[in-house]
């Protein structure tokens, strides 16, 4: 048996006091209005591939011996993905909180309410 519920989806974080919030509904709008959040979800799950694909190839390097410039070139990519995705979500930062870097919503203090 199946149990409806009339109330409004997502009302714990619409009912969650403004200071508690990670986004206020002005950063919610920019968030969702950039094109950098959409570059930021496509380079994540791309950065985690190619991570394993690496560890893969090191692992693959340190236990035959073999495959010492596959592993390397992919260390060379992962690192070029890392900073990417670093510079693209410092610029997704600046436009959703207005600074580039440290922004008060992932400060120590607002992150804990997240849990």
């Amino acid at each position: 048996m199946s149990v409806t519920s009339t109330a409004p989806r997502n009302t714990a974080v619409r009912d969650r006091p403004a200071a508690r919030r990670l986004y206020s509904d002005a950063e919610r709008a920019r968030r969702d209005g950039t094109r950098w959040t959409l570059v930021q979800g496509i380079l994540a799950p791309v950065q985690f591939v190619v991570f394993l694909v690496s560890l893969g190839l090191v692992l693959r390097y340190l236990a035959t011996g073999a495959g010492y410039d596959a592993a390397t070139l992919s260390i060379v990519i992962k690192t070029v993905l890392l900073i990417t995705i670093m510079i693209t979500g410092a610029i997704w930062e600046k436009v959703v909180f207005g600074q580039y870097l440290f922004a008060p919503a992932f400060s120590g203090k607002t992150c804990s309410a997240l849990v």
